[in-house]
């Protein structure tokens, strides 16, 4: 790939049909025999948003740059094209790349990619999926991500102490509340399905002999969250660990009853008002723990505090998921700092890539990929039980507040987290919106 000065991409292009894309992406040499990938630059717009596992890249110069890194360091390069599917915008890709780095073997890694056409016809975002734990570091002893070094466990037991567990009936906190219980905590499912709550409630009883307790809340609805509330506080004198991991992911948007548009609604303002409702009762119980199950995919950004609802700016699944953690970590740091001294403490975990159910009550053709494609690479959630025991149970981290850990390991957010001037506002704002704010 050249190093000349990247131009605006303004000249009308060939649309992308799926064949295009298998004959643009397959192509990975020039004429002279050396991997390059210029010839797909001018499919990208010029403000493109670029992500995967391990990176954010924003606009064309960036994105070159990109490109350009990884064709430079390689002797060879393949991509194969497995499976094309083109919907409404969207072109879901799966491939195989083989790479020989000029000091490593040949790695195949296996992926996917998602990209977004704009108005133009032009990619504006792509978001690459593919095996980090597979063979592509084989052979690079030097590499090590958070997700890949060793995870922290804990032998600390947890009997006795009151465990109230959001989204409890499947993925995350499924897994939370049975290590939980193995633990030999008392358990408090919140949750929208009473049969599955049930179920689960019979289950651990016969596996742990711990007692459980279900209630009832859909957290679309505000209204539900603060009886839900209401509830725990009547039933519960000491809470010792509250665990926020209900979420959701849409690929449309959409709003509550409430007006708000609803992954903001159910990943964000939902915990924030149902922690707020409960932190009396866990200042009474200290030391009491608060863990939000956040995720990676904050690093995707899309808040904006002037356009919460997605009226001003197309919406887009994965942004409206990013800027919901996003808006709860600005929330996570500033509750930290408002309970210093208080024996409460309050942090937020990304708990893996791992296979759950978030975002199947998407379309048909989201369903498709993320069963065929996503979960390929996705892991056991078990492993996030356990690093949620770990924040939960851990001695060590009795102290700790205001840190995001990515499974068990402390690391920083993105940068514009730390914006403790955008985390006032934010923190106004939910307190305005779910009801908590002080009349004039």
């Amino acid at each position: 790939m050249s190093n000349a000065v990247v131009q605006k991409n303004c000249s009308p292009i060939e649309p992308l049909t799926a064949e295009r894309v298998r004959e643009l992406w397959s192509k990975t040499y020039n004429r002279e025999g050396k991997p390059d990938w210029s010839h797909i630059l001018p499919y990208y717009h010029e403000d493109i948003v670029f992500q995967d596992s391990i990176q954010r890249i924003e606009g064309i110069g960036a994105f070159t740059a990109l490109c350009d890194r990884l064709t430079r360091r390689c002797k060879q390069l393949r991509m194969d094209i497995t499976s094309v599917v083109i919907d409404s915008g969207e072109i879901f890709l799966e491939w195989t790349m083989v790479t020989m780095f000029r000091r490593w073997p040949s790695s195949p890694v296996y992926g996917c990619s998602r990209l977004t056409l704009g108005n133009d016809g032009r990619i504006t975002h792509q978001r690459d999926y593919f095996d980090l734990w597979g063979d592509i570091f084989n052979g690079i002893p030097w590499f090590r991500g958070p997700s890949r070094l060793p995870q922290k466990t804990t032998e600390a037991r947890v009997d006795g102490r009151v465990c109230v567990v959001t989204g409890s009936t499947s993925g995350v906190g499924y897994q939370a509340v049975k290590r939980l219980a193995q633990g030999g905590a008392t358990i408090v499912m919140v949750c929208r399905n009473a049969e599955k709550a049930a179920q689960i409630g019979r289950d651990l009883w016969r596996s742990y002999s711990v007692g459980t307790d279900v209630v009832l809340a859909d957290f679309e609805k505000l209204a539900d969250v603060r009886e839900a509330a209401r509830i725990v506080l009547n039933r519960y004198g000491q809470i010792d660990v509250l665990i926020n991991s209900a979420g959701i992911h849409r690929t449309r948007r959409t709003f509550t009853d409430d007006g708000i548009e609803t992954v903001f609604c159910v990943n964000h303002l939902a915990s924030f008002l149902f922690t707020r409702l409960l932190l009396d009762r866990l200042k009474e119980s200290a030391p009491s723990r608060i863990i939000q199950v956040n995720s990676e995919g904050h690093r995707f950004g899309g808040l904006n505090v002037n356009d919460l609802n997605w009226k001003r700016r197309p919406y887009h699944g994965l942004w409206s998921y990013g800027a919901s953690k996003v808006a709860q970590l600005h929330t996570v740091r500033e509750l930290a700092t408002r309970l210093a001294g208080s024996g409460v403490t309050i942090n937020a975990m990304h708990p893996g890539a791992v296979k759950t159910n978030i975002g199947m009550d998407n379309g048909p053709l989201y369903r498709w990929y993320r069963r065929n494609v996503v979960n390929r690479f996705l892991k056991d959630p078990a492993i996030s039980g356990e690093a949620i025991y770990y924040l939960a149970a851990a001695p060590e981290l009795a102290n700790v507040t205001g840190r995001y850990f990515n499974l068990t390991i402390d690391e920083p957010p993105a940068s514009y987290v730390m914006n403790r001037n955008v985390g006032e506002r934010i923190w106004q704002i939910s307190e305005t919106l779910t009801g908590l704010a002080d009349p004039d």
